[in-house]
């Protein structure tokens, strides 16, 4: 078992990795979390997605262009999600968790089909979307092309 795994991740260890070049999926499933986990953990920790320090003055720009870029990204129907009110890392379980509960709150949702169809329409990847999981996104996608 490596040393990351142990340590349920030393941020410095995959900062370190990410420097070599490993990518964020390949150092996240190691540690056996969710490549949005590590990104959290790597920010606030200092660290860059690319395993670089990061100044005080650069993560201030970057939170002024994410913050910038999300607020472009946001759509009206947004404010009646059900996932504005619940934790975000519920919507990006571990390789390997149940998303039961979070579909759940998804398909109780007044704008699931929103949701959804946004997920689809960019390419979503990672976490829970429209009640649909990556696999399921990947499928009803297949579908679609068919």
């Amino acid at each position: 078992m490596s040393q990351m795994k142990r340590s349920k991740l030393a941020v410095t260890e995959a900062a370190e990795r990410l420097r070599a070049g490993e990518s964020l999926e390949a150092v996240a499933a190691d540690a056996e979390i969710t490549r949005h986990t590590l990104m959290d953990r790597l920010s606030k920790a200092g660290f860059s997605f690319t395993g670089e320090r990061v100044s005080v003055e650069q993560r201030h720009e970057l939170r002024t262009y994410l913050s910038s870029a999300l607020l472009r990204w946001y759509e009206p129907w947004m404010s009646e999600a059900a996932c504005s009110r619940v934790d975000p890392d519920l919507w990006f379980p571990d390789q390997g968790g149940s998303v039961k509960d979070v579909k759940e709150i998804c398909r109780a949702c007044p704008v699931v089909a929103e949701c959804r169809a946004m997920a689809l329409r960019n390419g979503e990847r990672y976490g829970i979307w429209g009640a649909t999981s990556e696999a399921e996104r990947r499928k009803l996608l297949k579908g679609d092309a068919a």
